[in-house]
């Protein structure tokens, strides 16, 4: 990284959904380790933003809204990240109340079928660790670790609640083009989320022809290789590139201040919203 350049992570998340820090806790982590910019993008929770721009303000932090939400191709969920949102608009509170009311109907579903399998986990355990906010699968695993009913956090996924495990409930989601059409709608940008992890390039292309702004192509699960072929892709379509850690709370992290967006993809992104706010206006 150059002299003077910021250090810019725009994929991060708090205890609004799966992280563990609270969104002043995390602000103090980047501080720690040098980030100037810093996107909050929790899973279908804009609650800690507030708190962040107000500490970010304090320490010097820059704080782009962000959201990561999931939407569906034939079955498929996919994840797609989304910026400069705003965040006080009704419209989007409407939606994430309903994502709200399904991820608990999904933890009712999961917990049924772990019930059935002679695991005694209650919603009750499981709100204890969500705290009352959005619970994500994340604290599942925790309230069985808790409980002891797994030895370790990853046998909750490698054995119970992950992809095609025998207590696996898909999240309800609407159509991607439908999530990404309503995004814009409120103003945001969209982008691709980590799609080296499980993503094929048709399905990538299925994205792009769904309208995604850019796509994450700096992140944890990418190498080298992976990063120069996302690029190339964006650089195909005329697509944007964003990029950062996907920080969960994990200390010490080998990955927090270290997978960071180039400065010149974060200027690419200011200046498409800006043309486009032009446009619009």
């Amino acid at each position: 990284m150059k002299p003077n350049c910021k250090k810019i992570d725009l994929h991060t998340h708090t205890n609004y959904s799966d992280g563990k820090f609270s969104p002043t806790d995390l602000l103090f982590q980047a501080k720690n380790v040098g980030i100037n910019v810093l996107s909050i993008t929790d899973h279908d929770s804009i609650d800690g933003i507030e708190e962040a721009i107000d500490v970010g303000n304090k320490i010097e932090i820059e704080i782009i809204p962000g959201i990561e939400l999931s939407g569906t191709i034939y079955d498929k969920e996919i994840h797609i990240l989304s910026y400069f949102i705003d965040f006080n608009c009704s419209e989007l509170k409407i939606f994430l109340k309903n994502n709200l009311e399904t991820r608990f109907e999904r933890a009712i579903k999961i917990i049924e079928k772990l019930n059935e399998i002679k695991i005694p986990i209650s919603i009750e355990m499981v709100l204890n660790e969500s705290k009352g906010k959005n619970i994500c699968r994340t604290h599942i695993a925790n309230a069985m670790l808790k409980n002891g009913f797994i030895k370790n956090y990853h046998e909750a996924f490698l054995k119970y609640i992950g992809e095609n495990k025998i207590a696996c409930i898909i999240k309800e989601t609407k159509p991607l083009k439908e999530i990404i059409s309503f995004i814009k709608s409120i103003g945001g940008i969209v982008f691709l989320a980590h799609p080296g992890k499980n993503l094929a390039d048709e399905t990538i292309s299925y994205c792009i022809n769904s309208g995604i702004d850019g796509i994450e192509v700096y992140h944890p699960s990418h190498k080298l290789e992976t990063n120069k072929h996302y690029q190339n892709i964006a650089k195909k379509h005329s697509l944007l590139e964003c990029g950062g850690s996907d920080f969960h709370g994990k200390i010490p992290s080998e990955h927090f201040g270290k997978v960071l967006l180039p400065e010149e993809k974060f200027d690419a992104i200011k200046n498409h919203l800006n043309q486009t706010q032009k446009i619009l206006n």
